[in-house]
């Protein structure tokens, strides 16, 4: 588990400024949607957090999961 941990890591410095800006938005809309649920005023746009946290989360995960890949094979 620790090396498929490791792996994951090293996958993750591969990130550039764009897939940090992903992981960002993915994270902001997470916690938007959450607060949802304490206020009125963002209730009218569950939709399109929702729809903006999975797109977001899926490119992250894609890019994780291929750089895991790629670092796999060269180990």
């Amino acid at each position: 588990m620790k090396k498929q941990l490791d792996l994951l890591l090293a996958s993750a410095h591969r990130y550039n400024l764009l897939d940090y800006t992903v992981l960002k938005l993915c994270l902001l809309s997470l916690g938007t949607m959450v607060g949802c649920s304490f206020s009125r005023f963002f209730e009218k746009h569950r939709k399109v957090l929702a729809a903006v946290f999975v797109i977001s989360y899926g490119l992250i995960m894609v890019k994780t999961i291929t750089g895991y890949c790629k670092v796999r094979k060269q180990a």
